[in-house]
């Protein structure tokens, strides 16, 4: 068992709910309604893919701020 602090509510295709939330430690959880399973990335893991994605690479147009 841990605390989670509610972060807000997302809906998937289906009608599935998901609890967004994060561990106290701020670590970010998503909760599916659907199966009551719980999926968790550390801080870490999200900024890796966030790399691994592009997040440094330039658009063909800059976004502002």
């Amino acid at each position: 068992m841990f605390v989670r602090v509610a972060c807000g509510t997302a809906s998937g295709q289906g009608g599935t709910k998901y609890d967004l939330d994060t561990t106290l430690d701020g670590q970010p959880l998503i909760r599916s309604s659907k199966t009551g399973k719980t999926f968790s990335l550390s801080w870490n893991e999200l900024l890796n893919m966030a790399v691994d994605a592009g997040i440094d690479e330039q658009d063909e147009a800059p976004h502002a701020p």
